[in-house]
């Protein structure tokens, strides 16, 4: 089925997933499969991706680790595939996973700073948001 103004398109989003995510992914699961499939999660929940509703997203565990996806896009969802294709080029290098245990650290460190920072009687002045496992 073509789809009026949609092309039907194949587009490797990552690959050398072995060695660029490994040491970013690690908590998640040693086994390569686990981060695998851990990114492909977090992409499927892109709120990008849901304007995409014919994209299918593919992973191939071997020889080769690759994220890929398939599907009939027009204009402007080739436009977003590419620039998810560059933020996993550029951005995920940079980026480093936190598990819970260390979030929690983080947050008690953050809390004895803005103690410090500002005092308890001011900060009783300011709004936070508290943000639930999972994200909002």
């Amino acid at each position: 089925m073509q789809l009026k103004n949609h092309h039907l398109l194949v587009l490797i989003l990552q690959t050398g997933l072995e060695t660029t995510y490994q040491a970013k992914l690690p908590q998640v699961n040693e086994e390569p499969e686990a981060r695998l499939r851990a990114l492909a999660s977090a992409v499927s929940v892109s709120p990008l991706w849901a304007e995409m509703p014919r994209a299918v997203l593919v992973i191939r565990l071997g020889p080769d680790p690759l994220l890929g996806v398939v599907g009939y896009f027009d204009a402007a969802s080739r436009t977003r595939l590419e620039w998810l294709r560059w933020q996993l080029d550029q951005v995920m290098s940079r980026l480093r996973y936190v598990g819970y245990a260390q979030a929690e650290k983080d947050c008690e460190q953050l809390a004895s700073r803005l103690v410090e920072r500002f005092g308890r009687d001011e900060l009783q002045n300011y709004r936070f948001t508290a943000i639930p496992r999972g994200g909002l």
